[in-house]
């Protein structure tokens, strides 16, 4: 009597997971972040899954699971999702790209890595404007500071701060001014004295 049961249980068990095994519900995540739910015939081939996801996305797509880490290829379009062991439930990522033979190549550049590191870059990018705010890189605040440094006016030889720097000489003369044969020179220190100093070709000293 009890074994009967058992065997009936069993029965009851095989049935229902056959059951289950007759439908794939399908979660598949889109490359905009959204995701959507459907679900087939486990007797369905995988390219009417690729063509649902394709016409929804508007372009083709590449198809990939990431327990276990699968990527499916041209090949595996003909094969059923019962074969593929997509039943009961499965979860697909679906990223930009056509599928040639075992090989992926990827249009616009996406791919299941940038969808995993694009939203932390984000993330990064926001706390770091968030906690630092605004700042320009070292590189550009050394080219600021160059290009004030190069703005500065340089001070000549020439300027007035320069010529005050100069040592200066005990006395200075005037221009010497010709009378005739006879030349004058007027000692800028002796400026309050009315003396002075003449002399001819001879170099005699007249008062």
């Amino acid at each position: 009597m009890k074994q009967t049961k058992e065997l009936a249980q069993n029965k009851i068990n095989s049935e229902a997971e056959a059951k289950k095994r007759e439908q794939a519900r399908l979660q598949i995540r889109l490359p905009d972040g959204s995701s959507l739910t459907n679900v087939f015939p486990s007797g369905d081939r995988l390219q009417t899954v690729h063509d649902f996801v394709s016409q929804r996305v508007g372009t083709s797509v590449t198809l990939s699971t990431t327990f276990p880490r699968r990527t499916f290829t041209e090949e595996d379009m003909s094969k059923t999702l019962l074969i593929l062991e997509l039943v009961p439930s499965a979860v697909l990522i679906a990223v930009p790209g056509k599928v040639k033979g075992g090989t992926i190549n990827p249009s616009g550049g996406g791919g299941i890595l940038s969808l995993v590191i694009s939203p932390l870059i984000t993330l990064w990018n926001f706390l770091y404007m968030f906690i630092f705010g605004r700042s320009s890189p070292p590189q550009e605040q050394k080219k600021e500071e160059s290009s004030e440094k190069e703005q500065m006016p340089s001070e000549s030889p020439s300027s007035p701060a320069s010529r005050g720097a100069q040592p200066q000489s005990a006395y200075q003369r005037r221009p010497l001014r010709t009378d005739g044969n006879v030349r004058r020179l007027t000692d800028m220190i002796d400026d309050d004295d009315d003396e002075n100093a003449t002399w001819n070709g001879n170099s005699t000293q007249q008062m």
